[in-house]
């Protein structure tokens, strides 16, 4: 009679004085997931240190052994009464190359409401802001500007310019002075009966002559009309 002999599985071999089928599926498990989990916080940390780069990623900052922020390039800091960059000392921060604030916190305060009147004998189709001229070293961050073109019943739509000029002769380009313009202008149209209030979060920060004097200046094209306008900033000085 043949003597039937039964193989030995790894039912059986799991199932002597070792563990137990569903513990090694427990430790296989959880040993993938250790491999899988341990590269993923590396990764983030990599990504981490290299927040602050160029487009390119080629150029990156970083930060010393004493946790001084370095930099190679320019910084470019958007310094404005609107929105001011606090600057704590706390650290180092090691530039190689140049730092430009634009513009300066603001200075002395102004403010002007003038008439430009195409209506009246003796009345000006054009005036300058603040009643002064600015010196070379002298520019004017405007906040606001509101056009009042309600003072006359039945008014049309106006068109003003604004521009920063240098004087020639005469009058800052008014009263038969001469003036050429030093930057770009400022054109608006104002409804008829109207009025129109602009506000620069970012100020609007008016060019300088580089030969000397300037004004602020408005002019109102249309004939038989009359405009109020108030400007409202502050003076920045330069160096």
């Amino acid at each position: 009679m043949r003597r039937r002999t039964r193989s030995r599985g790894t039912t059986d071999l799991l199932s002597g004085g070792g563990f137990t089928a569903r513990q090694v599926t427990a430790l296989v498990v959880a040993i993938l997931l250790a491999v899988v989990l341990v590269p993923v916080g590396a990764q983030a940390a990599q990504v981490v240190s290299a927040i602050i780069t160029d487009p390119g990623g080629t150029n990156k900052a970083r930060v010393d052994a004493s946790g001084n922020l370095q930099i190679g390039g320019e910084v470019t800091v958007g310094n404005q009464a609107a929105s001011p960059v606090p600057v704590a000392p706390q650290g180092t921060t090691m530039v190689e190359g140049s730092v430009a604030a634009q513009p300066a916190l603001a200075g002395t305060s102004l403010a002007d409401t003038i008439s430009l009147d195409t209506i009246h004998p003796g009345g000006s189709s054009s005036d300058k802001f603040f009643g002064q001229n600015f010196s070379e070293n002298q520019r004017v961050a405007v906040t606001s500007l509101t056009f009042d073109n309600e003072i006359q019943v039945g008014a049309a739509t106006v068109g003003i310019l604004i521009q920063a000029l240098h004087p020639i002769s005469g009058e800052c380009g008014g009263n038969g002075g001469t003036a050429f313009e030093v930057g770009p202008p400022l054109f608006v149209h104002v409804g008829p009966e109207a009025t129109l209030h602009l506000d620069f979060p970012y100020p609007f920060v008016s060019p300088t002559s580089p030969s000397g004097d300037w004004c602020l200046r408005a002019h109102l094209f249309n004939s038989g009309q009359q405009v109020a306008i108030t400007a409202v900033g502050y003076l920045v000085e330069t160096s």
